[in-house]
C-alpha cells in the first residue's frame, strides 16, 4: 500500500530579523537550520505551517530546503 504524508507544525513567528541584531539572526538562522532537518527528516509529502510572520520567511525556509 502505498503512504501519503501530511505534515503540520507551528513554527512560533518565524520571521526574519532585523539584519543589525546579530543575536537574532544567529537564532533566525538556527531555527531554520532545524526546520529543514526535521522536515528533511520527516519527508512529508504535504507540510502546513502556522505563525510563519512573512513571504519573506517563508522563501528563506523554501530556498533552505
Amino acid at each position: 500500500m502505498d503512504s501519503f504524508t501530511v505534515t503540520t507544525w507551528n513554527v512560533e513567528n518565524l520571521m526574519q530579523p532585523d539584519a543589525g541584531d546579530a543575536d537574532k539572526v544567529d537564532t533566525y538562522q538556527q531555527k531554520l537550520s532545524l526546520l529543514v532537518r526535521v522536515i528533511g527528516q520527516l519527508n512529508p509529502d504535504v507540510i502546513g505551517l502556522q505563525e510563519v510572520g512573512s513571504e519573506a520567511a517563508l522563501l528563506d525556509l523554501k530556498q533552505a530546503l
